[in-house]
């Protein structure tokens, strides 16, 4: 360029550049860049970084580095030369990193907060469901016990949701056929919309197997519906729609690589107010919401994130402001046929305990408390530890325990060193773990490990009652 900001020479690549920023060509006048003066774009020291430029073109944002020099000496003969980069890709890329690197950290103290609100959860739900299980109970208090045990369940709920989004929550998982289970999902949320909404679900024929969760699936469809529904203003058009793909190389979604393999796709779109670009790499974070207050907690999305990752895949969004949003997920296929989702009737009542010998061993002292209190009203003998160490020496002095029942973390001795020190005395013996946030990689684990059972935390009475049941060899 020469002084007055003419373009004298330029190759094929900053031609192409300079025409998509300025629509300037070779001896064409640059009088500005995006609206500032070119001569801005002048680096004055040798450390100075290139200046950025997002340009919205056909092909979507394009961005752009550009840094120039002046040559020649100051007057007459004076110009610069310019160097014009499209670095798109490289910062999609490091967007990508970043993102996942935040969901990273964030994950982890989600997961640790979780695991204490869980500690406290199974005190409150577990005693309300003693309570409202005695038949001696006033029954004028009933309807508050009611309260206080539908709240915990709530806020266990949330929790868990905390859990899903760090990937800290154990996902009970087996095929299952996404062709039915989207058709029934659909005629399920078609009562929750709107009339001024046009609900829509395209399935075809043939089966969709997934291997998951199909309690987890429905969450990630529900945020996603409901959150269409709540971008819609006025009236619209949402689409659930299932398909398929199959990929031979590595596909580059907005915010990761998908691998090669067969996918089922399902996709969620709107018609409705959009995404704005500059909140959309944030919306899968956790309590980061655009809904006013009291009208969502933040954590749809960062749900949906954790349970598509859970289950080995990816979560693609595009969107455009004024014209609706679409979610694509992405669930690996897998060539084995569809279990029935068909579940056995539960039973109210406890199973009953012989008197058998168990040793609890709980930092926490309300939640031991509570574990003794449940297991001697089911007919066991009790013996209670507040620490590994304490816990090793009791089952050392006490004769032979027929169930050891330890937390998962307690300071000095874990778990899982306490497991492997009674395993040396007796290796016959069983042994459950109770976790604050179990993780399905880590549950594998810690069964390794000698465990014949890991339970999470806050403890459901019923299922936890039948799984000691069980281990002590009793049949209903």
């Amino acid at each position: 360029m020469d002084r007055d900001g003419r373009v004298m020479l330029a190759n094929p690549v900053a031609s192409y550049h300079l025409l998509t920023l300025t629509g300037a060509g070779e001896g064409d006048l640059i009088g500005s860049i995006e609206g500032r003066d070119w001569q801005e774009f002048i680096l004055s020291g040798e450390g100075e970084r290139f200046h950025e430029v997002r340009r919205e073109t056909d092909k979507g944002e394009r961005v752009f580095e550009i840094g120039g020099r002046y040559i020649g000496e100051p007057g007459e003969g004076r110009g610069a030369v310019f160097l014009i980069r499209d670095v798109t890709d490289e910062k999609r890329q490091e967007e990508r990193m970043q993102a996942q690197e935040r969901l990273a950290a964030i994950g982890q103290l989600a997961a640790g907060i979780a695991h204490d609100f869980n500690n406290l959860l199974t005190v409150i739900i577990g005693y309300a469901e003693i309570m409202m299980r005695d038949p001696q109970f006033p029954p004028v208090y009933r309807e508050k016990i009611d309260a206080i045990y539908n709240g915990g369940t709530r806020a266990s709920k949330l929790v868990k949701q905390i859990l899903d989004f760090s990937r800290k929550s154990i996902s009970q998982k087996k095929p299952f056929d996404l062709a039915e289970f989207v058709r029934e999902f659909g005629r399920f949320m078609e009562r929750t919309i709107p009339e001024n909404i046009t609900f829509e679900v395209k399935v075809p024929d043939g089966e969709y197997v997934i291997n998951g969760d199909s309690t987890k699936i429905q969450q990630v469809l529900a945020n996603l519906v409901v959150n269409a529904k709540d971008a819609i203003l006025g009236g619209g058009r949402i689409t659930l729609e299932l398909g398929s793909i199959t990929i031979q190389e590595p596909l580059s979604l907005s915010r990761a690589e998908l691998p090669p393999g067969r996918y089922a796709v399902v996709t969620v779109s709107d018609t409705g107010t959009g995404i704005p670009e500059e909140i959309i790499s944030y919306i899968f974070e956790p309590f980061f919401t655009t809904k006013g207050v009291g009208k969502g907690t933040g954590l749809g999305l960062s749900q949906v994130y954790g349970i598509v990752k859970q289950h080995g895949g990816e979560v693609d969004v595009s969107s455009r402001p004024g014209e609706g949003t679409r979610f694509d997920v992405y669930l690996p296929l897998v060539e084995v046929e569809a279990e029935s989702q068909k579940r056995d009737p539960v039973k109210e009542a406890l199973p009953e305990g012989g008197g058998e010998k168990i040793l609890v061993v709980e930092d926490d002292e309300t939640v031991r408390d509570l574990i003794k209190t449940l297991l001697e009203t089911m007919g066991y003998t009790v013996k209670e530890a507040p620490n590994g160490l304490e816990g090793l020496r009791i089952f050392e002095s006490e004769g032979k325990f027929d169930l050891i029942i330890t937390d998962m973390i307690m300071p000095e001795v874990g778990g899982m060193e306490l497991v492997r020190e009674i395993r040396k005395k007796d290796p016959s013996v069983k042994v459950v773990v109770l976790s604050g946030y179990p993780d399905l990689e880590d549950e594998e684990m810690i069964l390794a490990g000698g465990v014949d059972r890991v339970i999470g935390k806050p403890i459901n009475i019923k299922p936890f009652a039948k799984a000691i049941h069980e281990l002590l060899g009793k049949k209903d």
